[in-house]
């Protein structure tokens, strides 16, 4: 029989983790992180299937591949924040910054809290791109993709369920 592995970390600020957000500029140091924590546990990229990423995470994921002095067999990119490189560092050109605000207004107006897994889920479930998920892989990504009410800060104004990685951090 084939037998896996499968490693998932949380990313700084997301997830479950007790960790502070990172810095809203730079998720290079992400990236490094990525890269010594497989370190950590003895992985080299050769010994990796595939190196997996949403959002944010796909964006990790490419980077640390440019940064890995050996490649990586696979990345697997889903729905990654990338952009054209002309998007990326100073200075901004006027249509950039039109494009990141556009961009962030979108990222504002995602709804943050749901009343249980269930809810999202019938949110998600025809909108894109989770309409082309396995409807299981959608269930699984909205039970494990949010913090149980207990988990929420009591300063937050979000009520019930809220998204492990908060809406507005990934695209700052």
């Amino acid at each position: 029989p084939v037998t896996f592995r499968c490693l998932c970390f949380d990313m700084f600020g997301h997830g479950r983790s007790d960790t502070q957000p990172i810095d809203e500029i730079s998720w290079r140091p992400v990236a490094v992180a990525l890269l010594a924590a497989l370190t950590a546990v003895k992985l080299k990229p050769q010994d990796i299937s595939v190196l997996a990423g949403h959002s944010m995470g796909g964006w990790v994921c490419t980077v640390a591949a440019a940064l890995s002095p050996v490649p990586f067999p696979a990345l697997l990119l889903i729905d990654p924040v990338i952009q054209p490189v002309e998007r990326y560092g100073p200075p901004l050109t006027p249509e950039a910054q039109d494009a990141a605000k556009l961009v962030r207004q979108m990222t504002e107006r995602r709804k943050d809290a749901f009343e249980s897994p269930s809810d999202m889920f019938e949110r998600f479930k025809g909108r894109p791109p989770y309409a082309s998920w396995h409807p299981q892989v959608l269930r699984d990504y909205c039970n494990y993709g949010l913090k149980s009410p207990s988990c929420v800060h009591p300063s937050s104004e979000v009520r019930g369920h809220s998204q492990a990685a908060p809406p507005i951090r990934p695209c700052q």
